[in-house]
């Protein structure tokens, strides 16, 4: 009696219910009842990596963002306009637009080094560590733009 109970349960008992059975997708077993979803959450995640890696650097877009964004990352005195090297890369791209943050969050750093070699802001003078000569403490570099004249 026993034996003809395990044969009936064992028949009557599936292994892998219609709704736990999975089918690869993208390297993941989904469920099958979530293929469609995942196929649009796949699309999604494409068109991002697309978009992240179709973008370049170039001087214009330097020149560009930093018009637009130096006077929010800046310090700002009566000497003049103040930016520290040493402030995490990313400060340009907290402060920046929904459009702009992605560019700005992968250039941050050549972003940086763009404004420390070659901007030029007009009506202004660059002075690269003007606290020259500075304490053995002080290890931080900083640009200083200054009015002309003033």
């Amino acid at each position: 009696m026993a034996k003809l109970a395990k044969q009936i349960k064992k028949r009557t008992t599936p292994t892998n219910p219609i709704w736990k059975r999975t089918i690869p997708f993208c390297g993941y077993n989904i469920y099958w009842w979530a293929y469609p979803i995942g196929v649009i959450f796949a699309l999604i995640d494409m068109l991002q990596n697309h978009h992240y890696d179709s973008m370049k650097w170039s001087e214009a877009k330097a020149k560009k963002m930093a018009d637009r964004y130096f006077g929010k990352v800046c310090d700002i005195d009566e000497e003049g306009l103040w930016l520290c090297m040493e402030w995490s890369d990313y400060c340009f791209a907290r402060r920046a637009h929904w459009w702009d943050r992605a560019w700005l969050s992968r250039y941050g750093y050549q972003m940086k080094q763009y404004i420390f070699d070659t901007y030029e802001i007009e009506g202004y003078e660059k002075k690269i560590n003007p606290h020259e000569p500075a304490p053995a403490w002080y290890d931080e570099d900083w640009v200083l733009f200054s009015k002309i004249g003033a």
